[in-house]
């Protein structure tokens, strides 16, 4: 397990749609990084963040780019699952996420 910045995991618009259908402002969404390419589906079964269990971790994956986060270089990542649990953290105004690397 490792506790990773939000900051340094790429968002995609489905995660940025159901944010924004939850009540996360613009001014928020717009300091993650975007994903590009690929988006994966719709968040739809997303109603509320109330049945997510937070507790399992958002397995990630290394995608060889960096991001300079409070003036130190750190990695970023794509999400391989856990969607709605980055959802949940965003909605959540965490900062940080329990995850599993790959």
């Amino acid at each position: 397990m490792e506790l990773i910045d939000l900051d340094q995991i790429l968002i995609t618009d489905p995660i940025i749609d159901a944010s924004k259908n939850l009540g996360v402002s613009d001014e928020i969404l717009n300091k993650f990084l975007k994903q590009k390419g690929e988006q994966g589906f719709r968040l739809t079964r997303l109603i509320n963040t109330k049945n997510i269990n937070s507790s399992e971790l958002v397995v990630l994956k290394k995608t060889g780019k960096g991001r300079k986060i409070d003036g130190i270089m750190k990695p970023v990542y794509e999400i391989i699952d856990g969607r709605h649990r980055v959802v949940n953290a965003i909605v959540l105004g965490k900062t940080h996420i329990n995850t599993k690397i790959i």
